[in-house]
């Protein structure tokens, strides 16, 4: 599944508030636990997409290994 204009409006509230990383992170949460055909939703998701919104919720620890970064730029997404 392609990200979509809805992921974009997502982008650019990245950072205004902690209310919008925590509903985010809620998001996620239910992309784990509910199940579309037997799998997670999560799965059914476009792996760089389900990237964006781990980042957006703050989830570095399963981001900062899957983009290869080096060590300043790991800093600097915790800054962030």
């Amino acid at each position: 599944m392609p990200c979509h204009h809805s992921d974009q409006q997502c982008l650019l509230q990245a950072g205004v508030s902690s209310s919008a990383r925590q509903l985010i992170e809620q998001e996620l949460d239910t992309w784990q636990s509910e199940t579309w055909e037997g799998e997670a939703y999560a799965n059914h998701i476009d792996p760089n997409c389900l990237l964006i919104y781990q980042l957006l919720a703050g989830q570095l620890q399963q981001v900062i290994p899957r983009l290869d970064l080096d060590w300043r730029r790991a800093l600097g997404l915790h800054f962030w």
